[in-house]
Parts: structure tokens; sequence; C-alpha cells
């Protein structure tokens, strides 16, 4: 089973424990976390009135991005009245702990990414520059 599907699970797992009456997925397919500018993040957003809780496996599923994409995204929750739950964490954002838990995830899933990219970048030009590889697929004919 793929991670997504089990993380789909558990969060339909913990809703349904929660009594949730409506069950609804938004799985973003190919897009960056690092934007709150996502087709179904901005499609759950437009529907925040009518949901009561929110259950994601992390944070990080949320966003990525810097920490004012997270305090616009706790703002746009706390207005609709909405309790945010990240399933795998274990954190529920209805207590001071758990908003604070919440913001390091946050504040730590950025710094992971920041960190990926540089990885990634240094790869890349080791690949470039120091084994004389081209990037991608090697074209037709190399060797």
């Amino acid at each position: 089973m793929p991670v997504s599907d089990a993380q789909e699970q558990a969060c339909r797992r913990a809703a349904g424990s929660a009594s949730a009456t409506q069950i609804d997925v938004y799985r973003e397919e190919g897009e960056s976390g690092k934007s709150l500018h996502r087709t179904q993040l901005r499609r759950l957003l437009d529907r925040l009135p009518q949901y009561q809780t929110l259950h994601v496996w992390r944070i990080d599923r949320l966003t990525r991005g810097d920490l004012l994409d997270w305090g616009l995204l706790l703002q746009e929750c706390e207005a609709a009245k909405w309790r945010l739950v990240a399933v795998g964490e274990n954190l529920a954002l209805d207590a001071p702990e758990g908003e604070f838990r919440a913001d390091l995830s946050a504040i730590l899933s950025r710094r992971e990414r920041t960190v990926l990219v540089q990885r990634i970048t240094a790869a890349q030009d080791h690949r470039v520059t120091d084994l004389g590889l081209p990037m991608g697929r090697e074209p037709f004919g190399w060797h």
C-alpha cells in the first residue's frame, strides 16, 4: 500500500473514531507543499465553514512554506472555528500544548524542505561538475 493511502486510512479511522458524519479527502497530486496556492488546499479552505475538524497526517502535509503561511492557515482555521488534528503526530490544536507542538512542527518542516533542496542541488552540481554527467536522462548516444 502506498504511504499516502496508509496516511489517508489513518486519518479516516481517526475521523470515524471522532464520530465524523462527513469525511472528504483532499489529496494534492504533484504540487509542492511550499505554497498555500495549491488546488486541493484552496478547495478545502473555501469549504472550511462546513467542517468541524480537519484530520491531517502531519502538519507538513498542510504547508512546508514560510511561517507566515502557517500563521495564515491557523487564522483561517480559527475564524471558521475549526479543530485541527495531526494524526501521525498525535496532536490537536485545541490546547496550548498542541498549538506549541504544531508551531514547532511547522518550523521543522520548513527547515527540512530547505535542507532537502540544498542536498539535491549539491548532488546535481556534483553530477555535472565533478562527474561530467548530464542532468536528467542521458542523451541518446551518450557514453
